[in-house]
């Protein structure tokens, strides 16, 4: 019996006992996992690890008008793509044209139209160093141990 099989058969008794959305979730990645295959890779799905973070960055692509990037490299070799390079413009109405920092956590931004983009360094050497602050936004706890 294949992986899947096994894990939906057990998602059918997770339904009558109540703990069905963990299984679907589980499923939905399998799924994801073998699809991905079939692209010439193993690209996990995926997801925000930090829901409640609140993330913020000192310098993004296009964040005082138009500016041209280039890729030079690319996360998914198996992809032809037409051109390296785009536009990208912070004040644009055109979201496509935006590369703002939520996109790093955001779920709605999980698809290829979608990221953050670091200044290029037409502007100055400068734009070599981004500093990207993710605020989990929960108290660190220390335990001490029993002495």
């Amino acid at each position: 019996m294949d992986q899947k099989l096994a894990l939906r058969l057990k998602c059918l008794d997770a339904r009558i006992s109540g703990t069905f959305s963990t299984c679907q979730s589980i499923l939905r990645m399998l799924n994801s996992q073998s699809e991905s295959l079939t692209d010439g890779g193993l690209f996990p799905p995926l997801f925000n690890v930090a829901p409640r973070a609140h993330i913020t960055v000192n310098s993004t692509c296009g964040q005082s008008g138009r500016e041209e990037y280039c890729k030079l490299v690319d996360a998914y070799p198996h992809k032809k793509w037409a051109t390296q390079c785009g536009i990208c413009n912070a004040q644009s109405s055109d979201t496509a044209k935006q590369r703002p920092i939520e996109s790093v956590i955001s779920n709605a931004n999980f698809d290829d139209e979608r990221w953050w983009q670091s200044p290029t360094l037409q502007y100055g050497r400068h734009f070599e160093y981004v500093t990207i602050t993710l605020d989990l936004r929960q108290v660190s706890e220390r335990h001490r141990s029993a002495a």
